[in-house]
């Protein structure tokens, strides 16, 4: 940990966050358009959606 250079990994920030972003997009898109509807867009599903994200 001592010869670890932050500013080398500076650079990876971006890509990370973009990666992050679009994980978080695709879960949403996914759960939203597909398992809501297929498990009936009542409650049920809606707390299986959670699960799912949880």
């Amino acid at each position: 940990m001592i010869t670890l250079k932050l500013w080398e990994l500076a650079s990876l920030a971006l890509p990370l966050i973009i990666l992050l972003a679009a994980q978080v997009l695709l879960m949403i898109v996914f759960t939203y358009f597909i398992e809501f509807n297929i498990m009936g867009r009542d409650y049920d599903a809606a707390v299986l959606v959670a699960g799912t994200c949880g």
